[in-house]
């Protein structure tokens, strides 16, 4: 199962709509005010805890975001780079930011995981990297 992922700006347009139509804030008390101190936020896995399962935001991101694609950032010593969905296409895993195309991107959170995952497994030299799921909203906009 597949577990919304809850970004910053994500959590901004949630606590946005919310105010704007004078809904009260329903979030759990331990997550902050509208989610601001969610501690799934920009998570790779999701908001997979059972606390999540009460929580108004994962369900407020899946109808908020249709538009969307992901990657995976690796930050490591040798700098920030993206992953690259297609890598037999393109000859390459990783991708500096202005490299990195539209094309380029996962069409899903699991898919992009996945792609992490398997990489992991023959390239051991990966595995002390930093990693975080980054969406692109097709606008050409990194959020």
């Amino acid at each position: 199962m597949a577990f919304k992922v809850i970004t910053s700006d994500l959590q901004k347009s949630y606590e946005t709509a919310c105010v704007q139509q004078g809904q009260k804030d329903t979030t759990p008390l331990i997550c902050g005010y509208y989610g601001r101190a969610c501690r799934r936020m920009n998570d790779v896995d999701g908001a997979d805890r059972v606390l999540c399962s009460q929580c108004p935001l994962p369900s407020f991101t899946t109808a908020s975001k249709k538009n969307v694609r992901y990657t995976i950032k690796s930050t490591s010593d040798e700098g920030v780079y993206y992953l690259v969905s297609g890598w037999k296409k393109y000859m390459r895993y990783w991708v500096t930011e202005q490299e990195l195309t539209p094309d380029m991107l996962f069409k899903t959170v699991k898919t992009a995981k996945g792609n992490l995952t398997k990489l992991l497994k023959i390239m051991d030299e990966y595995k002390n990297d930093t990693f975080e799921l980054v969406e692109f909203d097709m606008k050409g906009e990194l959020q």
